[in-house]
């Protein structure tokens, strides 16, 4: 048994090897003056004549097929079967919360690579999987789209009774607020607040909870 797995496992070797070194070195292509230009403090979105194109598919969709391979402990790497997009994703820190745990780590999707949010936190295709890169994308013709956890992209569409449409990658609920908007969502029953920039500023859980973090001076 172990003669004809190995075969299998030079594969998966072979297949970390070179999504290490293509995702490490993507980045560095682009040019020092914009491969991690979105290290900065966050910046003020402007209203888009219309939404960022981004292709269907990113992320880890809700009924998508996909193939999964562990390169490492707190490393992985998905394809989705429909788009073709590859998703790798690192767990590097987990918070655990009262109704809900955060995760810190950074997410790869290629078929963000040439989008219109090409660039996240940790350079080109790559975005935090919480905080900084959870947006919202307003546009002068009353869509707003939504960067969400792990590259899932989305359009609410305005309905014309002051309410929008949801799309289908996601189970959650967008309304306009006295400064900016309320994003529910319904499997967690929290809400996430973005300001009118469409930056994020607070998530609150069902229990009306919002989670704070902090840091501490390093004692010798």
């Amino acid at each position: 048994m172990q003669a004809n797995n190995a075969p299998a496992h030079l594969w998966r070797l072979l297949l970390a090897t070179i999504l290490a070194v293509g995702l490490l070195a993507a980045p560095l292509l682009q040019g020092p003056s914009t491969a991690f230009r979105a290290w900065g403090p966050p910046h003020t979105l402007a209203v888009l004549a219309s939404g960022p194109s981004v292709p269907a598919g990113t992320g880890p969709v809700h009924g998508g097929t996909f193939l999964t391979f562990d390169l490492a402990g707190r490393l992985q790497a998905q394809v989705n079967v429909g788009s073709g997009n590859l998703l790798v994703r690192s767990t590097d820190l987990t918070l655990l919360g009262i109704e809900s745990n955060v995760t810190l780590g950074a997410a790869y999707n290629s078929l963000l690579v040439g989008s219109g949010i090409e660039v996240g936190a940790f350079g080109h295709g790559w975005r935090s999987r919480s905080g900084i890169d959870v947006q919202l994308f307003p546009a002068s013709d009353g869509t707003v789209t939504l960067a969400a956890a792990d590259g899932v992209v989305g359009v609410f569409s305005p309905t014309g009774t002051g309410g929008y449409s949801s799309p289908g990658v996601f189970k959650a609920t967008l309304a306009t607020t006295s400064s900016g908007w309320n994003l529910a969502v319904h499997d967690c029953a929290c809400v996430l607040s973005f300001s009118f920039a469409g930056l994020l500023n607070q998530i609150t859980d069902r229990n009306g909870n919002v989670p704070r973090s902090a840091t501490t001076p390093r004692t010798r």
